[in-house]
């Protein structure tokens, strides 16, 4: 460690890590586990009270990842990037939450506007983690590139975890901008099974090929495609008392419990198929009482289709639907479990977190032998791998995306997907009558579970990443060229739509009410408070751009002081770090209000 050189202001190691995204997409179901979701929740119930949304398992899969960072990591320092509306409030939460080993004196917190405006970020980190990309307008993918190339002189790594990779506009408004912004060999996908690195590679390489044939021109990520599972807090799901957990959620204690649990959608699992295979276990086993739970937070509605559907069938009493499941619950439930099982045939999966608290929790898991659970579950060890398949059957979906939306191509594309239910009914009829193999599954589901996905054990492969794309950041020098379609020339696009320009030679003098301002020591209250929240403008600069107007430290020319547009940035720029574009538009705010006054019309 002693050779890197991405360190924080004090000279220890530092990683960047962007949480922004997670306010956009805050859910407020959850309870007790992540920080961030705790921050967020704070923050919008003061907001919106009484607002709740649903489960999304990549906010989840985010929030535990960044806790097992921060609790297990080995890295001197970590820097939460935040907005800067609700940095006073991570700061608060960073002093008040149990991070545990006394870590909190070893994260800080930066927002986002003091990067930009002051474009100095107080740290040269070892890496800028996006645990959390977003795809939205004021948030692109691409903010973490933009941020090292329009605000940091040296060169370091960006990695950014995947998460769903099926969605049309992501080609675009995710992959395609990445490439477009630039990127070096010290970047990093960061996927978290192998076959959505897999699904990486063929997409980059599809924007590549695309680009070439549509323009004639080159375009490639220069950066790497890595592999890191998810992790799982085995504190939290790990084995307690069955029967007592049962008791808390009101589930009968005699009941083989068959547990689904998740996102309740069509867009993710198709619940209906399994119905049969739930009749069926049924009938084969008369002397024991099956109860499928089906737990988590639903599209509105789909549970209602289900429980008619079981009704018709006369298995009122073998289904319980749970929803707006807590954290708390969620861990009960997976206690309360004998298996595990998920029909998922979606492409958006690319990982399934639940799999692995199940198996945290001991209890063996049933699923499909699809996305990332070909990576977690040991198929005859841990549980059983159900077979799946599936037909080149989708190039009449090439614009129905961007046409019907994106709800449609995922609904069409997993109605195309089949789970092999006779197999799955197999697996299960075998796990109700076999106490034993049980047992042993869940021993080595928990063995397993410590091994791969313990926030310890994950952390560790991170962190190792962080130093291994430190090392090549180091040794780039050249910064690439980056294609500047989506940077707006402001100026150059409109600035004929003034009546005059200021130059940097354009003569000022300062007003009287600019003096009375001055002799005050105060903007206020002609200063907004809405432009200090934005840092939009500071406040100080704008005293001393009043002073040095007055004549103070100014140059003179002849017997005369040199106040001039482009004079008065040279002077604010020794006392400042800001951008002198940004200290023009002080000056400019300054003349706005008639604090100054240009002489360039007289």
């Amino acid at each position: 460690m002693d050779s890197l050189t991405r360190v924080s202001e004090d000279g220890r190691l530092a990683a960047g890590i962007f949480l922004s995204e997670h306010v956009r997409l805050y859910d407020s179901v959850r309870q007790q586990q992540g920080f961030l979701n705790r921050l967020t929740k704070t923050m919008l119930q003061k907001a919106f009270p009484g607002m709740t949304m649903g489960v999304r398992g990549n906010i989840v899969a985010a929030d535990i990842l960044v806790q097992a960072l921060l609790q297990e990591g080995n890295i001197w320092r970590y820097e939460l990037v935040v907005p800067a509306a609700i940095k006073e409030l991570t700061e608060r939460q960073v002093g008040s939450s149990a991070l545990s080993c006394g870590r909190k004196e070893q994260i800080r917190v930066t927002s986002i506007d003091e990067i930009v405006v002051r474009r100095d970020m107080g740290f040269q980190p070892i890496v800028w983690f996006n645990p959390l990309p977003a795809i939205s307008d004021h948030e692109g993918i691409e903010l973490s590139q933009s941020i090292r190339q329009s605000c940091s002189d040296s060169i370091y790594p960006v990695a950014i975890l995947t998460h769903g990779l099926s969605y049309h506009r992501q080609l675009y408004d995710y992959f395609c901008r990445i490439l477009l912004e630039g990127t070096y060999d010290c970047d990093s996908f960061i996927c978290t099974s192998r076959s959505s690195r897999d699904a990486v590679i063929k997409i980059i390489a599809h924007i590549e090929e695309e680009f070439h044939k549509t323009f004639g021109a080159e375009v490639g990520y220069r950066g790497r495609v890595d592999l890191i599972p998810l992790c799982v807090d085995t504190s939290t799901f790990s084995t307690h008392d069955k029967s007592r957990a049962r008791d808390l959620l009101r589930l009968p204690k005699e009941a083989f419990l068959i547990l689904m649990l998740g996102r309740l959608s069509p867009l993710k699992a198709d619940l209906y198929p399994f119905v049969p295979v739930l009749k069926s276990l049924v009938q084969r086993n008369v002397g024991r009482r099956l109860l499928w739970v089906v737990a988590g937070t639903e599209d509105e509605g789909y549970t209602r289709a289900l429980q008619q559907q079981i009704d018709s069938l006369g298995l009122q009493k073998h289904l319980r639907i749970m929803l707006q499941v807590t954290d708390t619950a969620k861990a009960l439930l997976m206690q309360s479990a004998d298996v595990f099982m998920s029909p998922t045939d979606c492409p958006s999966e690319s990982f399934g977190l639940t799999v692995i608290e199940a198996m945290a929790s001991g209890v063996p898991q049933v699923v499909p032998d699809w996305d990332g659970y070909h990576d977690t579950v040991h198929h005859g060890e841990t549980g059983f791998l159900v077979p799946t398949r599936w037909a080149d059957c989708c190039d009449d979906l090439l614009h129905t995306g961007a046409i019907r939306g994106t709800t449609f191509d995922q609904f069409t594309v997993g109605q195309s997907v089949a789970v092999d239910m006779s197999e799955m009914e197999t697996y299960l009829h075998l796990l109700v009558n076999n106490e034993q193999l049980r047992s042993e599954m869940a021993e080595r589901s928990r063995k397993r579970a410590s091994a791969c996905y313990s926030f310890r054990a994950v952390a560790k492969q991170y962190e190792e990443l962080w130093l291994d794309l430190e090392r090549i950041a180091s040794r780039i020098a050249a910064r690439p060229e980056v294609v500047q379609l989506s940077r707006p020339r402001y100026y150059h696009f409109f600035g004929h739509y003034a009546s005059r320009s200021l130059s940097d030679e354009t003569p000022l003098e300062i007003t009287s009410a600019g003096r009375q301002i001055t002799r005050a020591k105060r903007i206020v209250p002609a200063y907004p408070a809405f432009l200090s929240a934005f840092q939009i403008l500071d406040e100080d600069v704008l005293r001393k751009t009043l002073e040095l107007a007055t004549g103070q430290n100014l140059p003179k020319v002849g017997s005369l002081v040199d106040v001039r547009l482009g004079t008065l940035v040279q002077a604010l720029r020794k006392e400042c770090a800001y951008h002198p574009d940004h200290l023009c538009r002080h000056i400019m705010w300054l003349i706005k209000y008639g604090y100054l006054s240009p002489l360039d019309d007289r």
